[in-house]
This record gives C-alpha cells, sequence and structure tokens, in this order.
C-alpha cells in the first residue's frame, strides 16, 4: 500500500518540452530521493527505487509550464475541487 493516495491535477494553457539540462540535475537527484524515501515506507529499498527509475539521460525530457490551476485528483469527497490554502471541514 503506498504512503498516500494524494495526486494533484495541474493545468496550464502553454508548456514547452526541452532536453534535459545539466542545471537540472539537482530537480532530478531531489526527486530520486523524495521518491527513495516514499517506496521505503511500503518496504522496499533505496537500490529498487534507483534501478527503477534509471533512465538514460538522453531518454529524459524537462517540461516547463506556468501552471494557472490546480485541483484535487485524491479519490474521496473533494476529487475534482480546486485547490485551496486551507480546507473548511
Amino acid at each position: 500500500m503506498p504512503p498516500s493516495h494524494r495526486t494533484v491535477q495541474v493545468k496550464a494553457t502553454a508548456a514547452v518540452q526541452r532536453a534535459v539540462l545539466p542545471a537540472d540535475e539537482p530537480a532530478l537527484q531531489s526527486y530520486l530521493s523524495a521518491m527513495q524515501h516514499a517506496v521505503a515506507q511500503v518496504g522496499y529499498g533505496p537500490q529498487y527505487t534507483a534501478a527503477m527509475l534509471n533512465a538514460p539521460r538522453d531518454d529524459l525530457v524537462a517540461v516547463e509550464f506556468l501552471p494557472e490551476a490546480a485541483f484535487d485528483q485524491t479519490p474521496g469527497p473533494h476529487a475534482g475541487e480546486p485547490l485551496r490554502k486551507e480546507r473548511q471541514p
């Protein structure tokens, strides 16, 4: 069972796909670390996650966009609602 089923949908009217650059490496490493932490919560070691996410850099792409709206897509009573800073009970 995953530690969370939280899902967010982000919408933008424009996006640009580009090659991954050396400047993107800190973000890639941060993502790997976060995924290793999350997957460890369900019993898999960091080597498993590193292997799962191992891909040649030439196979990766970066997508740049400016989010204009975000929605809760987590299963439950608030699915589809716009995200807010604070949700009223």
